[in-house]
């Protein structure tokens, strides 16, 4: 509660005003009756103001009994159980998380489940997830239920005791029976926001248990910053000049992934990075800015990375990836994701540069058909261009190819690859590829290991050489 009192802090009066307000308008509302039915029964007729005070000293004292005798033991039975409540509802919602993500998993993989047979092994795998969550509300409900049974207890418990404490009074001759029928029923008036207030406990729990686990999403480290003084990159000025500086990276300190690396690309032209290991992908993650180099700098058009705002150097990049991402959305929603707002003209043309226009149309609702989640409506080389379609309608000066074509089989492939020819013309081009007769008709071709650059130039050159390259391509024939 107290990680999460700076989010309360701009309300913190308007919950005591309310808090406040709701009990002293029930004393309000209990006494003002009170004391205009004994004004006007008792005071005005026989003139007894010594006896209105006395009245209302009783009626004072009963309200404080009522008060210590059952909000205070309320209120501690409430702290007993808030900490017991807040630990059942966070390990509730972490185990209908933990639900959640294996059935969405299981349900993405039922074609793996299915060709191995493996629906019993699915079906357990599920169940132990449902039942640490049936397990984990069970304790929610026993603490609700609780919670529920002291509120009526303590009520009731209130009654017994004016109850008890009026018979005495009448004994004495210092209170009616009237009044204390009086005081009773303006009592469960008094009680019900006071006890409503306490009932708020459990719905405060529940929703701090849900807030706790978005703040631990919303608490994680922000991938990258604007560095004071980025200004916009303008795409139409951008001409695509890429230099890689002495850049080292590594994911963990142990083992590193690239080592002293310095490239220049010149606005233009394409290079394909091959590599017989890792680094590959990453060079595009720096160019992103998904990672920051641990050492050396990445320019861009003679400004470091930094220079510029972070969404605005992603609005110039163009990713084409080999795991294609659709939204279970519309042929058209998916394509219009690279540039929001364009219209329908822009989007057809971009699928018809894509090569997916005639395979749009063909499909029963066309451009408004479905894709189902992950695009599983779609073949894979349906996908590709329609991934190609969304890059197209971007139009970015700068375009990253990581591993575009390599799912597609051969002929797909080949059709995939003449639209990248198209989408790259004129424009600055990383291909990063594990398929090597994808590369070779890249302006110059980059041999990556752990030791930095072996290698470079174009494919003859290089198979000329016999070197690490060539190697490579015998490896792959």
């Amino acid at each position: 509660m107290r990680d999460l009192w700076p989010y309360y802090r701009p309300y913190r009066w308007t919950l005591v005003v309310v808090v406040l307000g709701s009990i002293l308008g029930a004393g309000l509302e209990i006494s003002i009756p009170m004391f205009l039915r004994q004004i006007l029964e008792t005071v005005l007729p026989q003139g007894d103001l010594p006896g209105l005070v006395q009245q209302a000293g009783i009626l004072l004292g009963l309200s404080l009994l009522c008060l210590l005798a059952v909000v205070a033991l309320k209120t501690l039975d409430t702290i007993v159980l808030n900490q017991r409540m807040k630990d059942a509802f966070q390990r509730a919602r972490a185990r209908t998380g933990t639900l959640s993500g294996r059935a969405t998993q299981m349900l993405q993989a039922i074609r793996l489940v299915k060709a191995f047979g493996n629906e019993v092994f699915a079906l357990a795998y599920i169940r132990k997830a449902s039942e640490d969550l049936r397990t984990a509300q069970q304790r929610t409900l026993r603490y609700e239920a609780c919670l529920m049974s002291t509120i009526v207890f303590f009520s009731q418990a209130a009654n017994l005791v004016i109850i008890g404490f009026g018979t005495w009074l009448i004994m004495r001759g210092t209170m009616r029976m009237g009044d204390l029928v009086a005081f009773l029923l303006y009592l469960m008036m008094f009680l019900r926001p006071v006890m409503q207030l306490t009932m708020l406990t459990e719905r405060c729990q529940r929703s701090m248990a849900g807030l706790t686990r978005c703040r631990e999403v919303l608490c994680e480290p922000q991938e990258a910053l604007d560095a004071p003084g980025a200004k916009e990159l303008e795409r139409t000025q951008v001409q695509g000049r890429i230099v890689f500086s002495h850049v080292d990276f590594s994911y963990d300190a142990e083992k590193p992934v690239l080592q002293d690396f310095s490239l220049a690309i010149a606005p233009g032209e394409t290079v394909a990075i091959v590599s017989p290991g890792a680094g590959k992908s990453t060079l595009a993650h720096l160019l992103l800015r998904f990672y920051e180099p641990s050492r050396g700098c990445i320019r861009l058009d003679g400004a470091p990375l930094r220079a510029y705002t972070l969404r605005s150097l992603r609005r110039a990049i163009g990713l084409v990836q080999q795991d294609v991402m659709l939204f279970d959305a519309s042929v058209r929603d998916n394509i219009a994701f690279g540039r929001p707002g364009a219209t329908e003209a822009d989007i057809v043309r971009a699928a018809r540069q894509a090569d997916a226009d005639d395979f749009i149309r063909a499909l029963p609702q066309g451009y408004a058909s479905g894709v189902g989640e992950q695009g599983v409506r779609l073949s894979g080389g349906q996908r590709q261009r329609i991934a190609l379609a969304r890059i197209f309608l971007k139009d970015p000066p700068i375009l990253i190819l990581d591993e575009a074509t390599s799912a597609l089989d051969a002929q797909t492939e080949q059709e995939v690859r003449q639209a990248l020819q198209r989408l790259a013309a004129q424009r600055t081009t990383l291909v990063i590829a594990h398929r090597l007769s994808t590369v070779r008709h890249a302006d110059r071709i980059v041999v990556l290991t752990m030791q930095g650059i072996a290698e470079m130039g174009r494919h003859e050159d290089l198979m000329a050489k016999r070197g690490a390259y060539y190697e490579l391509c015998k490896a792959q024939e």
